[in-house]
């Protein structure tokens, strides 16, 4: 993940360090994704679930610097919060888009 350098509140702004290299979206266009990459973010995944952590899966949202994939948002919420949406959603009719397939 890179490192905050500053928070701007009043103009909700974040700056982050740069981590340069290739998204997995960019990877994907180019059919340069490897097993390693799902595996990588599936472990991810796996330890973010346990922590009941969730994460924007957005392809452009991981880049790959020097054979490691680093997540480059600051996005996470609480799965508990998810749930709560989809059975709210679900009791007034609403359809949600796909959250993570949880």
């Amino acid at each position: 993940m890179p490192r905050l350098i500053e928070v701007d509140l009043v103009n909700e702004r974040l700056l982050k360090e740069y981590i340069e290299g290739d998204t997995v979206f960019d990877m994907v266009i180019h059919s340069t994704v490897t097993d390693k990459h799902f595996d990588d973010i599936r472990e991810t995944c796996r330890l973010l679930y346990a922590a009941n952590t969730n994460i924007d899966y957005f392809p452009t949202n991981f880049v790959e610097n020097n054979g490691l994939l680093y997540y480059v948002d600051y996005e996470c919420n609480d799965l508990c919060l998810i749930g709560i949406l989809k059975i709210g959603a679900k009791s007034i009719g609403v359809a949600l888009p796909n959250l993570n397939n949880i």
